[in-house]
């Protein structure tokens, strides 16, 4: 089993359907309707994460296992939205990879990484804090979020040796 960390090719269409399919998938095991405004950026991530903004994917063998993105706040700040890795991916420490490599990616630019999850979600919550990351007071107005977290770039000093390869 080999894994790749690579930046998503929003232009590609097979490779976006994917993406869109498996953040369907997401919103649907974190209980919010597909219907619901929030999930209406699925359409648009084609256009959404172009740079500054980042969309990082887990290519396992020949299929993408997962999916991050990082959203440019301003100057200092950018947010990390939905980190996802699929049921048949799981239990392979991918979620935390895809994590790391987009947090060197995001201190390359930005100051503090930010991000915003549900209460019920414990392991990404652990994962969090395992991270670094620290709980903040509400930064944005997401209906569906109710612990923010915060990460400092002079918190914690990230490593090529501290990430998985990236191509």
């Amino acid at each position: 089993m080999t894994i790749i960390f690579r930046d998503a090719n929003l232009e590609n269409a097979q490779e976006l359907a994917t993406i869109q399919a498996m953040l369907r998938e997401y919103f649907s095991d974190i209980a919010i309707p597909s219907d619901d405004p929030k999930t209406s950026f699925i359409e648009e991530i084609a256009t959404l994460y172009q740079p500054p903004n980042v969309a990082l994917v887990a290519v396992m063998d020949t299929h993408i296992a997962g999916c991050v993105f990082l959203k440019e706040i301003d100057q200092e700040y950018a947010e990390i939205q939905q980190l996802y890795v699929s049921h048949a991916a799981r239990g392979k420490n991918i979620g935390q990879q895809l994590l790391e490599v987009l947090i060197l990616r995001g201190f390359r630019t930005y100051q503090y990484l930010r991000l915003d999850t549900k209460h019920d979600l414990e392991p990404a919550i652990a994962l969090y804090r395992k991270l670094g990351f620290y709980e903040i007071e509400r930064y944005n107005n997401n209906p569906f979020a109710q612990l923010f977290f915060e990460l400092d770039k002079s918190s914690r000093q990230f490593s090529k040796r501290d990430c998985p390869k990236v191509v």
